[in-house]
């Protein structure tokens, strides 16, 4: 997804969509050669554009971190949760899966063994799975 003033572009091989200030959408279907094969404008209303929330709510501290790290999550009727951290390659480092947990749920970690880089914390939490990056020192 690339990002611009005031428009956003999503791209995939057969749709690129464009939303710009004008809140109008550009879709344009292409063969599989690539060649542009219909063009449509669709307008689209001030009220059909939904805000992006989460029913998970996810904090992750101190980020960056030298050696341990808080996960905190807040959700109605939490029961189960997964916590799994990956490398930038996608390999897990580390999962785990809490059952019995409260709606505000806060798991430490000591991950002092890893060394500094990029990683992926994802937790999944009620069929919801919420990502973020963080950066070891």
């Amino acid at each position: 997804m690339q990002k611009s003033r005031n428009t956003m572009v999503c791209r995939s091989p057969r749709l690129s969509v464009h939303a710009g200030a004008s809140c109008q959408a550009f879709l344009r279907a292409h063969r599989s050669s690539g060649q542009l094969f219909a063009p449509h404008v669709i307008p689209i209303s001030q009220s059909a554009i939904l805000p992006i929330t989460d029913s998970v709510r996810l904090s992750i501290y101190p980020n960056p971190f030298t050696s341990d790290i808080a996960i905190s999550i807040q959700k109605e009727d939490l029961k189960q949760a997964t916590f799994t951290i990956t490398n930038p390659l996608g390999q897990i480092i580390y999962t785990q899966q809490e059952n019995n947990l409260s709606p505000n749920y806060t798991k430490m970690l000591d991950l002092s063994y890893l060394p500094a880089g990029i990683y992926f914390v994802i937790v999944n939490a009620g069929g919801e799975t919420v990502t973020r990056e963080v950066i070891k020192e």
